[in-house]
């Protein structure tokens, strides 16, 4: 093979060989962005819930107090969060869906403890209902650091994959590169000799 067949493979493996790379890259940093983005979300649903959880433990929902506005404020923002979760993996998507079916529990106690307080107020019945509102709270909770546990991990993973995959790049590139200039080489000497030798003729 010449020295311009040579160069031009050269040529075409290089810019291929880029091309993959910045695909791979490109795929990767997507992957890494989604995955941020999931701990994120994981992280708003964990504050709100820790929020109701809050205002559970400060009021314990005594409706004597007639300002319940903060509890509600919490409840559609943790509401309005979940209506735009990121795309997620199958396990994440479970936890979501057990939050989400927990709050809606939760939410049923709440108008219950309501108007029981306002017929039977500091009853049994209130109490017990306030019992299982905390209960309730505190599954949503397991399950939110759950979720963001799983977000956490998978976080983890796609930096690891990244740093492999820019391990390989860099490997790949010195092989490439090497190999390349052992090819050049190669072809050029032998063309260096022979317009030596001319020279030395003329």
């Amino acid at each position: 093979m010449g020295l311009i067949q040579r160069l031009y493979l050269f040529t075409i493996t290089g810019f291929v060989l880029v091309m993959i790379v910045f695909s791979l890259i490109f795929w990767f940093l997507n992957a890494l962005n989604s995955a941020m983005e999931k701990v994120d979300y994981t992280q708003q649903v964990g504050e709100v819930v820790d929020q109701l959880q809050l205002h559970i433990f400060e009021k314990k929902l005594n409706l004597a107090y007639p300002d319940t506005n903060d509890w509600l404020t919490d409840q559609e923002r943790f509401l309005e969060i979940v209506e735009v979760a990121p795309l997620l993996s199958p396990s994440q998507q479970t936890l979501q869906n057990s939050i989400i079916n927990q709050n809606a529990s939760l939410i049923i106690l709440f108008k219950q403890i309501q108007q029981v307080s306002q017929q039977f107020p500091k009853s049994k019945i209130e109490s017990h209902l306030n019992t299982r509102l905390l209960a309730q709270i505190e599954v949503i909770r397991e399950d939110c650091l759950e979720l963001v546990a799983n977000a956490d991990q998978s976080l983890r993973q796609v930096m690891r994959k990244l740093f492999y995959l820019i391990a390989f790049i860099l490997v790949v590139t010195a092989c490439g590169l090497t190999w390349g200039a052992f090819q050049l080489d190669g072809s050029l000497n032998p063309q260096l000799e022979r317009s030596s030798k001319g020279l030395m003729k003329l």
